[in-house]
């Protein structure tokens, strides 16, 4: 191989809902550059969520090899890769671990009678007790039970499930595994044991054998193949970590490792995150509870399906002006709108938006909840609505916090990440809506950095992730609460609460239309 050498560098990859990001990290953890390549979510009947595989490895490919072209690195100077990603997806894999079909990724709404299935054969009780979770549309064990239902040939033909991230450190490695954090959210596993649940298998109607060994995130899950290695331009033999959750390992990415530290992340979806050393469930199935990244760890997260994805539907749907002043200018288009959205005062004149667009999760775990625009008059425009998109993504942000402090959880920092932490104007929000001390993580791809740290675990450039957290995270600007506009937004947010409480059948009268 041709190109510098340099000691040692680590590469994290997040393989994402919408892209693939990688990363360089050196020994200091400096991040060195990132890349990305984009790919579709295919939709090919209403609600539907799927994705190739195949694309994902080549967009993995493409990144690998513009980091190494851009930094004029050599492969060798690469001593480990982790691979994390989106969460609750779907890879079937036949006996000559081939692809039957695309992915079902976690956005995925078709599974609504076998998420009900699920829960009245087991009891929502038992399930709760044993996976920390309710059924969910986009949960793996969900999607399976379709497939089996809908496509008994291709379920017949199975012989692995597995995770997104799983499959490619499969195409790196040759090794079929996955870890605690990705095998809790596809419930089929008993988070307590921490182990697959023979129960919900046979519910769902999958073997045990056809379910990945569990390794722990920061373990040497196999080595880098030689076909691999050709492919990437890396060099055979290179660890490769096990790597897990977006959500979780995003959150390693920004020291949310211990109890008291929670997060709040902004990406296509966004969640309230709290570390916890036991497990904590929420008899009420209004959030879930996962196994943490981090060892002997678990986290209690709430969820919103439509965090980042309002504000990029409101960009594609209603800022075209903006996409074309990006365009001309090269400013980014987000950019342009949150500097709209800073013209009206908080509240945005009495304007409510309801961030459902693809259904919710916390608190209502209900897939027909759909998006509203409430209060709209004559003296409103579009910089109040986008103002209340913000605002309405940070009132599910609430709901969330509200769920997890009536569980006794209390948070001591809370710590804004994911894309969306890039906005002062949305910190600001959240500061006022949350009536908390807000502060940045300093390291806006959170999901790529804590993937690097735990490759630099497997390859013991850090001992364990204490330390690893201690000498690489950093942190940036905070905000704290604006006591007039707290007081405002707790008047609204109970508006907000009242409006899905109000609207709740008539989202089921649509979904029954459609």
């Amino acid at each position: 191989m041709m190109g510098r050498v340099e000691p040692p560098l680590v590469l994290g990859l997040d393989l994402g809902t919408s892209s693939v990001k990688a990363m360089l990290v050196d020994s200091n953890g400096s991040v060195v550059l990132n890349a990305s390549r984009p790919y579709p979510i295919k939709s090919p009947h209403p609600g539907w969520c799927e994705q190739d595989p195949a694309v994902w490895w080549h967009s993995v490919k493409e990144a690998v090899h513009e980091l190494l072209s851009r930094t004029g690195f050599n492969g060798d100077s690469v001593s480990s890769i982790c691979v994390s990603g989106q969460m609750h997806g779907m890879v079937l894999l036949d006996s000559y671990g081939e692809v039957l079909r695309p992915a079902i990724i976690w956005s995925d709404n078709r599974t609504r009678s076998q998420r009900i299935q699920i829960e009245n054969e087991l009891g929502a009780e038992a399930l709760i007790e044993i996976t920390g979770n309710r059924a969910s549309t986009g949960f793996a064990a969900v999607s399976f039970l379709w497939v089996r239902q809908n496509e008994p040939r291709i379920a017949e033909a199975v012989k692995t499930l597995l995770f997104p991230k799983d499959y490619i450190r499969m195409r790196l490695t040759d090794v079929v595994c996955t870890d605690f954090s990705d095998a809790s959210g596809s419930l089929l596993l008993d988070i307590r044991r921490r182990q697959w649940s023979q129960e919900i298998a046979s519910i769902v109607g999958i073997e045990l054998d056809a379910l990945p060994e569990i390794k722990g995130s920061h373990e040497a899950a196999g080595e880098l193949s030689r076909q691999a290695a050709e492919t990437l331009g890396l060099r055979p033999g290179t660890i490769v970590a096990t790597g897990g959750g977006d959500s979780m390992v995003g959150a390693l990415g920004c020291g949310v490792v211990r109890e008291g530290v929670w997060s709040v992340n902004i990406g296509t979806g966004g969640q309230v995150l709290s570390p916890t050393a036991r497990p904590v469930v929420d008899k009420m199935g209004r959030t879930n509870t996962f196994c943490h990244a981090a060892p002997d760890m678990w986290v209690v997260q709430g969820s919103t399906l439509s965090a980042g994805l309002s504000l990029r539907w409101f960009r594609d749907a209603l800022g075209k002006e903006e996409k074309l002043l990006s365009e001309i200018c090269g400013i980014d288009a987000y950019d342009l709108l949150t500097l709209e959205a800073a013209k009206p005062p908080p509240g945005s004149e009495g304007l409510v938006f309801l961030p459902y667009l693809i259904g919710e999760r916390t608190p209502h775990n209900d897939p027909a909840a759909r998006g509203v625009f409430f209060g709209l008059n004559l003296a409103h425009d579009k910089t109040h609505m986008v103002r209340a998109v913000l605002e309405g993504v940070a009132f599910a942000f609430r709901d969330c916090k509200e769920v997890l402090t009536g569980l006794g959880l209390k948070p001591e920092k809370l710590v804004f990440r994911g894309g969306g932490s890039g906005s002062s104007l949305w910190r600001e929000i959240l500061a006022s809506v949350l009536s908390e001390t807000v502060v940045s993580a300093a390291q806006p791809n959170d999901v790529c950095f804590g993937s690097c740290l735990l490759a630099g675990i497997a390859c013991g450039l850090w001992m364990d992730l204490n330390q690893a957290c201690a000498e690489t995270v950093k942190y940036g600007d905070s905000s704290n609460p604006d006591p007039w506009a707290s007081k405002l937004y707790d008047k609204q947010y109970r508006l907000y609460v009242s409006l899905y409480r109000h609207l709740k059948p008539l989202f089921q009268l649509l979904a029954e239309q459609a």
